[in-house]
């Protein structure tokens, strides 16, 4: 039997509007399952739908909105343009 695990995920999406970064850490992984991220549907915005493929089978067994833990650190003295 496969052990379960943990992994992060972080992305950092650049466009013409600017920057928008989606961290969300800890993520349990159930051994034997697939994890998918339909990363084009984020909007930049809020949660990305984590859906998970119990025992790798190739059907999607249930989804659920994973939250972005992202937050900004601003070091001082800082300048921001």
């Amino acid at each position: 039997m496969a052990e379960n695990s943990t992994y992060s995920v972080n992305i950092s999406r650049v466009g013409t509007s600017g920057e928008t970064t989606f961290l969300h850490k800890n993520i349990l992984v159930n051994g034997g399952a697939t994890h998918y991220f339909d990363f084009g549907a984020w909007d930049g915005q809020g949660d990305i739908e984590l859906c998970t493929d119990i025992g790798s089978n190739g059907t999607i067994d249930q989804c659920a909105p994973l939250s972005n833990q992202f937050t900004w650190t601003i070091f001082l003295p800082a300048i921001l343009r």
